[in-house]
């Protein structure tokens, strides 16, 4: 069945999110390697997915406006040219012409389309309910962060057999068996991997054990070689919230905002200042 636009950007962020089960994400994957144009399509997205963490809010926002803007006018100007065009030119270089126009055409769509899917992004994410309870801010919060992603751990089957462990736990994170993945980590050696430490305390706020979740993300931060510490303390400081521990959740906040880690810094100035 062949899927419309929207249903593609609809399974482009899927796939990026990491939401996909994992044979949908096998299927897709093997339908980019047959086709240059969808791969092109993922890769376009996911670099402006990449700069909606870098970018701050106000930034994104007239970044967008630039790119719809700017898309216009380049459809506005490939249109005169053809108009513009005598008879007899625009009767022998037709060929040519279609054919470019539906490259631009496509093109141009899905700037205009991406660029509308940033401002509305940012749009809702500004306008998150104020006046809300810590536990509700933090589980807004929580809702809106991206997923866990390990891309590093797809489709490999020649990794160590704890890591052949971990993929197997992730697979079944992202299919929400949180107990299920929870069981395979707790079995695994004590010296857990980071992205291990990072799914169970993942598992364990999902299963409602948020005392449970708060010393696993702690761990990770604890650890001086760990790389993905940004999103231990920005899981650290929302497990707090939940248990209305707000002193120890802006502690940890503004780490994130002094640290400058740029995936949660902008959402963390934004959760300080609703703690106020």
């Amino acid at each position: 069945m062949k899927r419309n636009e929207e249903q593609l950007y609809e399974q482009i962020d899927a796939y990026l999110n990491g939401t996909l089960s994992t044979e949908e994400q096998q299927s897709f994957e093997q339908e980019m390697q047959a086709d240059v144009a969808l791969s092109k399509e993922v890769a376009a997205h996911k670099e402006l997915a990449e700069m909606m963490t870098v970018i701050e809010l106000d930034e994104l926002m007239n970044y967008s406006k630039e790119l719809m803007v700017e898309a216009n006018q380049a459809e506005d100007s490939t249109k005169g040219k053809v108009v513009q065009m005598g008879e007899r030119e625009a009767t022998s270089s037709s060929q040519s012409t279609s054919s470019q126009s539906k490259g631009r055409t496509r093109t141009l769509r899905s700037v205009l389309a991406i660029a509308a899917m940033l401002l509305l992004a940012v749009g809702a994410f500004l306008l998150m309910p104020s006046g809300q309870s810590s536990q509700q801010m933090a589980q807004a919060y929580w809702e809106e962060t991206s997923p866990l992603n390990f891309p590093n751990l797809r489709g490999n089957a020649e990794v160590a057999a704890e890591q052949v462990q971990i993929k197997k736990a992730y697979d079944l994170l992202k299919d929400k068996k949180y107990q299920e993945s929870l069981n395979i980590l707790n079995a695994m050696s004590s010296n857990a991997s980071e992205e291990g430490l990072l799914m169970a305390g993942v598992c364990q706020y999902e299963l409602g054990k948020i005392d449970n979740a708060i010393p696993l993300f702690k761990q990770v931060i604890n650890n001086a070689d760990a790389v993905q510490k940004d999103r231990a303390y920005w899981y650290l400081a929302l497990a707090q919230l939940q248990k209305e521990n707000n002193e120890a959740a802006r502690k940890n906040l503004q780490v994130i905002v002094d640290k400058d880690y740029r995936s949660y810094s902008a959402k963390a100035k934004k959760l300080l200042e609703g703690l106020k």
